[in-house]
């Protein structure tokens, strides 16, 4: 399976709450943006033009800290936040007041502790919900918050609290962890519309365990079942689907983003992107571009039906290492759209759509440093 980010420990997900659309901004172009600190980024939320956030990890192992960098609507600054041997992996924004952060431990023990952190306009506190890692987050507003990873965990707005789903594997059995898989990214637009995606290992003919993906949906008084496609084994048996990142737009405009590999390839490849749309009916694979080699998409945000970003990484034909990689949906079909090089080698783990504006922003790694992209 390709590990979906560079972060010591965990993988990254994208959790913005979208709640307002705007225009297109495929025509703008993307730009970077200086960005202070040093290591990378996994994750970035926007919930108004001069508030955002993007957070990471600086260093590694037993030195590694905690990042996070502010957008004012001027520039970003770094905010400190204590705290060694730890990473962050997403971050969800509801208001300048109110954003949630979540993470794990590294360094001896890496993985083995999940953390959460709460930004009330001043300072970041911790809140550690329960379960090990935490890959995303989906701040809905005060006092309602879930972060996901082993386990599906609500903030009440006293305490975080984990929630039984459908069993993806026996329907009609509930769990609370999703069998030999995980629960990979949560968005919501609402209190009453969540959706979360995760993975559940099968017992098939492949040469190593193979997973198929699936997703739950709150509708405000229970979680549901929302099956997704099967994966398509005909050529390939080994094949999986993988998902890291969901994006709520609206009732029946949801999208998701991953990559499809082989469980029989070497650690860390991908043989294509993949993109699938929920139309408020059904889950359906949606036709993405695979450039280059190794191509995966690790996060996936939109402000409009005709207006969607999917950004990841690729390696170009002849290169040695990845470079970013961007996608736009006009509401027809997705097209690979330039970004900019960043010397070294090019990641982008999150997008983020900017509420009620044609302005998105894509956060990683680029080169030797965090990286932050600008769209409108």
């Amino acid at each position: 399976m390709r590990r979906l980010m560079f972060v010591p420990g965990a993988a990254a997900a994208v959790a913005a709450v979208v709640l307002a659309a705007g225009p297109s901004a495929a025509a703008t172009g993307w730009k970077v943006v200086s960005v202070p600190g040093t290591g990378s980024l996994s994750g970035i939320s926007a919930d108004s033009a001069s508030d955002a956030w993007a957070v990471g990890t600086s260093g590694s192992g037993f030195t590694a800290k905690p990042l996070a960098d502010h957008w004012n609507g001027k520039s970003w600054q770094q905010v400190a936040l204590g705290s060694t041997e730890r990473t962050l992996t997403a971050v969800s924004a509801a208001s300048p007041a109110d954003a949630w952060a979540v993470g794990t431990n590294t360094g001896y023990e890496a993985g083995r502790f999940a953390f959460a952190w709460h930004w009330d306009g001043s300072t970041w506190t911790e809140a550690g919900p329960p379960g090990n890692t935490r890959q995303g987050v989906a701040d809905i507003g005060p006092g309602n918050a879930y972060a996901v990873g082993q386990v599906l965990a609500h903030w009440t707005g006293t305490g975080w609290s984990a929630q039984s789903f459908p069993n993806p594997a026996q329907p009609g059995q509930s769990t609370t962890t999703p069998p030999g898989g995980g629960l990979d990214a949560v968005s919501a637009d609402g209190a009453s519309d969540v959706w979360v995606v995760g993975s559940y290992s099968t017992a098939t003919s492949c040469a190593t365990t193979c997973e198929e993906t699936f997703s739950l949906h709150w509708d405000g008084s229970s979680w549901q079942l929302a099956p997704m496609p099967p994966v398509n084994r005909s050529t390939d048996p080994n094949l999986n689907y993988t998902l890291g990142s969901v994006d709520v737009i609206g009732p029946a405009d949801v999208w998701a983003a991953g990559y499809t590999d082989d469980a029989t390839a070497p650690f860390g490849s991908s043989v294509g992107t993949l993109t699938e749309h929920w139309d408020g009916t059904r889950w359906s694979v949606v036709p993405s571009p695979s450039p280059g080699t190794d191509p995966a998409l690790t996060g996936i945000a939109g402000n409009s039906a005709a207006s969607v970003w999917a950004v990841g990484d690729d390696t170009a034909s002849g290169a040695t290492a990845p470079q970013t990689l961007t996608m736009f949906w006009d509401g027809t079909s997705w097209a690979v759209v330039a970004s900019p090089d960043p010397g070294g080698s090019g990641q982008l783990s999150s997008v983020s759509a900017t509420p009620g504006a044609a302005t998105f922003w894509a956060a990683g790694t680029g080169g030797r440093g965090p990286l932050v992209l600008r769209n409108g």
